[in-house]
């Protein structure tokens, strides 16, 4: 492993101290630091290193495909590309939005459909046994039964 310096600032060893030590695994050993307030373990920093890089593919994945999305549409729509980001923003807006109001109308149906079959079961499971719903509502001040 390389132990090339990866920070801008200096790093000075007598920062770093062995909080608690593991004969087992050194990797597991709590390492403190003077200049922080937490420790860690040469384990979470590799760790951490290995998620930087996942992290750094990832965005850079993305970034080229953003780009080229961004390329396409203003090759293939320049109407579009010409609006200003105030106009593509409320576009985007208006675009989820619909789409949303679209699926919330679509899950609520479904909703009070299931709402509407546990009440019948319900029902039924109650005058079929003999149960009685007591019920302490109350409304306007004054109790319903």
């Amino acid at each position: 492993m390389s132990k090339k310096k990866t920070t801008e600032e200096k790093l000075n060893p007598e920062h770093f101290t062995i909080a608690q030590a593991d004969k087992e695994d050194f990797k597991r050993a709590i390492i403190a630091r003077d200049s922080l307030t937490n420790h860690f373990t040469i384990a979470d920093i590799e760790a951490q290193q290995v998620n930087l890089e996942r992290m750094d593919r990832e965005l850079t994945g993305q970034i080229k495909v953003s780009s080229a999305v961004v390329d396409n549409v203003k090759r293939n729509h320049a109407d579009i590309s010409d609006l200003s980001d105030e106009k593509l923003a409320a576009a985007s807006y208006l675009f989820e939005n619909k789409k949303l109001l679209a699926d919330s109308e679509t899950k609520l149906a479904e909703v009070k459909k299931a709402g509407k079959h546990h009440e019948d079961v319900l029902v039924l499971i109650y005058e079929k046994f003999g149960f009685v719903v007591a019920s302490e509502e109350i409304i306007d001040g004054e109790e319903v039964t």
